[in-house]
Formats: C-alpha cells, structure tokens, sequence
C-alpha cells in the first residue's frame, strides 16, 4: 500500500525598497495540506510545519533576509515495535520531495517584465535553497538542488523518533528541520530590468510530498 501526503507552504513574499529610504521588507506564510488516500490503519495520521507562518528578518546589513528555519512534523499509528516483541522493529522508509519551488519578482516600472526566480528555471538564481535536516543516520543533512526525482527527492530509511498513543502505544514519529535561505538583494537586482531591486515585489510557493510505503 503506498499513502501519498501532500505537505504545501507557500511562500508569499513582498519586498519594497525606495530610494529614500533603501528599506526591503518581506514576510513569509507557510501553510500545511494534507491529502491522504486509501488511508487504513497503522499508516500516516498527521503532518504538519511549525512554525506556520514566518515573518522574514532583513540581515543587519541589509544585504538579504536571515536563514528561516521551520520543521516538518510526520506522525503515524504505525506501532514502533512488532506485537510481543517490543524490542524488535521494522524499518519503514519514506521519501520526501520538493515538488514546487517557485518565484517571481516584478519592478513596479516594469510591470509586464515578471523576472523567473523559481527552480525550474536556469536563466537566473534561485530565489529560495532549501535544505532538510535527519535524512540519514544521525544528522545527514540533503540539500534540494532542484524539484521532483532525483535531485529534489531523498528517501528516509526509517523513524527517529516515537510517540505515545492515548492507549499507552508507541508509534513512529519523525521532526525534520527544514533550513529556507533566501537569495541576496543585489542578487535580485543584477537580474531585474532596472539593474535595482528598488519598488520591487516577490511572490512564490514551496510544495513537498512525502510518501511512505508499508
């Protein structure tokens, strides 16, 4: 049986700079969706991202926005040992890929001329990189170079960590950290119309899947 989950954030940015000012501010929301099929017992139950929503911080010298981190949270029924053995366990690997890694900015002077920042893209830089944390054993860390299979897929072998159900169970659980670095402003204006990222907005989305196989 395999149960597709679709974990969506979405990245809404918003950057304004003027002249006077020199002032570039953004924020980012980061929401979770969750679509389950053939859902039975003892598979996924929950998958969120915490924190929800981000408010992005411009580095002190003002030359991009700090690293945002945000963990992606997968719960599961699926007991963490075999029935009268509790000492024994079977691995249950999942994978987790980045489907969707958009972006897009507009000069307020150049409104027909959307500048492509996304990841399919490979005119201009990316605007947002994106790693994930505990893929392997221990901390190994996978960095997604691209979308989709196989540079924006890596594949868990098993859970970390365990949870207590109501009724005294341990199941499988797993917390990863996922680092989102932005791209710099000189960078965003080197590939703007205006050669300035002054009066310029962003806007893009973030999309992984995660898929466990039982």
């Amino acid at each position: 049986m395999r149960y597709l989950v679709y974990i969506t954030c979405l990245i809404l940015l918003s950057a304004n700079c003027f002249a006077k000012t020199k002032y570039f501010r953004g924020s980012t929301d980061v929401t979770t969706k969750i679509e389950i099929y053939n859902l039975y017992t003892e598979s996924i139950t929950g998958v969120s991202i915490v924190p929800n929503k981000i408010n992005l911080k411009l580095l002190s010298d003002k030359s991009g926005f700090e690293r945002e981190d945000v963990h992606l949270i997968i719960e599961t029924d699926i007991p963490s040992g075999i029935a009268n053995m509790p000492d024994v366990s079977i691995d249950v690997p999942y994978s987790i890929e980045l489907v969707q890694n958009d972006a897009h900015c507009i000069n307020g002077n150049f409104l027909n001329d959307a500048v492509d920042f996304s990841a399919t893209q490979s005119a201009n830089p990316i605007f947002v990189s994106t790693l994930i944390n505990n893929v392997g054993s221990g901390s190994d860390n996978y960095q997604f170079v691209g979308v989709g299979s196989p540079n924006g897929s890596v594949v868990v072998d098993d859970f970390a960590e365990t949870d207590s159900l109501s009724n005294g169970l341990l199941v499988k659980k797993n917390t990863h950290k996922v680092e989102l670095s932005f791209l710099t402003i000189s960078d965003i204006a080197q590939a703007m119309p205006s050669g300035s990222a002054m009066n310029t907005e962003c806007a893009g989305s973030l999309s992984f899947s995660v898929t466990i196989g039982l």
